[in-house]
């Protein structure tokens, strides 16, 4: 499978200063490596060389000079004139071969002899004195040509080139291309994990060993609405819980208590998890993390709407949700509970509004439920702290928690029919209802409740039920059915202005 070819370029910006020196390194190391392959072996080469010919060209002189010396100790009647050319002195031989000159000079610098060879340029002259019987007669001169050193250099010269052209490849740009191959994979995972940190839903911060952020993503900036430079690497933490506080975004409702808990979590091994009020109503989960190099990696979750949804969901298990009373699993445990604590005594009232069947055929289920709210929102005005509220479909039930029973049963009643009984405006109507009102105390009635509420009548498991009764002297009947009561725009039957009302107990 062919590699997938990488979409950067390996300029300057697209790396962190940290890569690009090391690159530059690498280049010069490179540079430095090629030029010393190609300029250093001729050069060198050269100079060794022309020391060579130099000090061998001194021992020749010198030795030239030696034998012309001894020559002249040898021979009494010796002068230079009797000699035609200097070889007839000394026929000794230069070590360039045939590419070397000599000549006889005296003292003033007039030449005396010579071996009438020119060595080709560039040549390299030395001068040795001569001495003829402790006086000096004038030098020696060797001059020998560099050219043959000059072409070996040149060769040398062309295999460090092919010799540098290798070090280039195998030094500098074969290194360069897998570094900026190897940084420009990098620099693509960091953008994808910068990507991905920064499309986080959570918030997200490291924390090195020394108490120094190592990184963070945009959404834990945002969340404490901390500036760009206390997101940079190497920023302290008591830095960043400084502006938190400063900001007043700590963690509770002491900001030094805050700072010093988050800084024990920083350095200590034994972290947890936490839920945070923040002052300004929002609520942050955070969860820290040990890393094995002593650091801390901590997730910061914005939950205010899981717990606010959390908190709707909680209140509609136990609500109503058209009425916001509580409702029938919320009212039977609340019975239940009630009636287990020993020496409890309390009512329980079962009010069916009346005629909810009738209004519903003639004006249909979304007056009903305007109906049953403004119903509901009656009972919870007359209802104290002590009593619950709750409804059961179409009727409603009140539990009242009071020693004095069941007088307070009774009270309870009158207030419940005087604010059901009442005229009701909904959506442009005036409805009046029927209501009947159904009461058991415990624990003169016994400490079990009915399984269904559903039913006309409360109806409570005791040997001996007692139940209050409301009665009217002028009660208006009610008993025709909605099928042969011709539509009516409004429900306005004739109130009971002037009934006498009252109280009576019975067993049944």
């Amino acid at each position: 499978m062919p590699a997938r070819r990488l979409n950067c370029h390996p300029l300057r910006a697209a790396f962190p200063v940290s890569a690009m020196a090391l690159r530059d390194t690498i280049h010069r190391i490179g540079i430095c490596a090629v030029a010393a392959t190609i300029l250093g072996p001729p050069l060198a080469f050269l100079g060794f060389g022309y020391s060579y010919e130099r000090d061998t060209a001194r021992t020749v002189a010198a030795t030239m000079a030696a034998r012309f010396e001894r020559r002249a100790w040898s021979e009494p009647e010796f002068h230079w004139t009797h000699f035609n050319g200097i070889t007839q002195i000394d026929q000794a031989q230069g070590p360039f071969g045939r590419h070397f000159g000599q000549r006889l000079l005296d003292t003033s610098g007039a030449l005396l002899l010579t071996n009438g060879i020119r060595p080709p340029a560039p040549t390299i002259t030395v001068a040795a004195p001569v001495q003829i019987r402790g006086q000096d007669f004038g030098r020696i001169e060797f001059e020998a040509s560099l050219r043959p050193l000059l072409i070996l250099t040149l060769l040398v010269s062309l295999a460090s080139t092919i010799l540098g052209a290798l070090v280039w490849l195998l030094v500098h740009r074969f290194p360069l291309r897998v570094l900026d191959r190897t940084l420009c994979e990098l620099k693509e995972n960091s953008n994808l994990l910068d990507a991905a940190l920064n499309n986080m839903a959570q918030g997200l911060s490291m924390i090195d060993a020394r108490g120094r952020l190592v990184v963070c993503n945009r959404k834990f900036a945002d969340m404490y609405q901390l500036p760009d430079e206390l997101t940079r690497r190497g920023t302290p933490l008591a830095a960043i819980l400084h502006y938190r506080a400063s900001r007043g975004l700590h963690a509770g409702p002491d900001p030094d208590e805050s700072r010093r808990e988050a800084a024990t979590f920083a350095v200590d091994a034994a972290l947890e998890s936490l839920v945070h009020e923040l002052p300004d109503g929002r609520v942050i989960a955070v969860a820290h993390r040990p890393l094995p190099d002593g650091g801390v990696v901590s997730t910061h979750e914005d939950i205010t709407e899981q717990r606010e949804l959390r908190r709707r969901l909680d209140y509609l298990a136990e609500r109503d949700a058209l009425t916001g009373l509580v409702n029938r699993a919320n009212l039977r445990h609340k019975l239940k509970k009630a009636l287990e604590q020993p020496g409890r005594v309390l009512a329980v009232l079962y009010v069916d509004p009346g005629r909810l069947q009738d209004i519903k055929d003639i004006h249909g289920q979304t007056l009903t439920d305007a109906l049953l709210k403004a119903a509901a929102g009656r009972l919870s005005d007359c209802a104290t702290s002590d009593e619950t509220i709750a409804r059961a479909g179409e009727r409603f039930a009140l539990i009242q928690l009071s020693a004095r029973q069941p007088e307070a049963a009774a009270e309870l009643a009158a207030r419940v029919y005087s604010v059901l009984n009442a005229p009701f405006e909904v959506e442009g109507r005036h409805i009046l209802l029927a209501p009947r009102i159904g009461v058991a105390v415990a624990p003169w009635t016994g400490r079990t409740r009915s399984s269904s509420w559903n039913g006309p009548a409360p109806r409570f498991a005791a040997p001996e039920p007692m139940t209050l009764r409301l009665t009217s002297s002028s009660r208006p009947a009610w008993t025709r059915r909605s099928s042969i009561v011709r539509p009516l725009n409004r429900i306005w039957p004739t109130p009971c202005a002037t009934g006498s009302w009252s109280f009576t107990t019975s067993r049944s």
